[in-house]
């Protein structure tokens, strides 16, 4: 097997876009799905919804709006977006 840089080769990232507020835990479920469909496929995937996780372990300590200004300062580094759409029955 080849040295860990060897592996680490570049692939396009892709920030998962979708709904988050209408059901959290619903939606964060959907966006993790989306994203291991595209590392499969052989993407990077940035999901923002994974701050559900911190809201659910830190209730309070940060704002709707400093966790939207957090997810999209993301945006920049990656070189696509894919937004789902929650009510499509297959997204990906």
């Amino acid at each position: 097997m080849g040295s860990g840089t060897e592996r680490l080769r570049w692939r396009p990232r892709i920030f998962i876009s979708g709904p988050y507020i209408s059901d959290p835990a619903v939606n964060t479920v959907k966006a993790t799905t989306i994203g291991a469909e595209l590392r499969k496929l052989g993407y990077r995937t940035l999901i923002p919804h994974y701050d559900h996780f911190m809201s659910e372990h830190f209730p309070g300590q940060f704002s709707e709006e400093e966790y939207l200004e957090h997810s999209l300062s993301w945006i920049g580094a990656c070189d696509a977006t894919f937004r789902f759409d929650p009510e499509a029955e297959s997204n990906p």
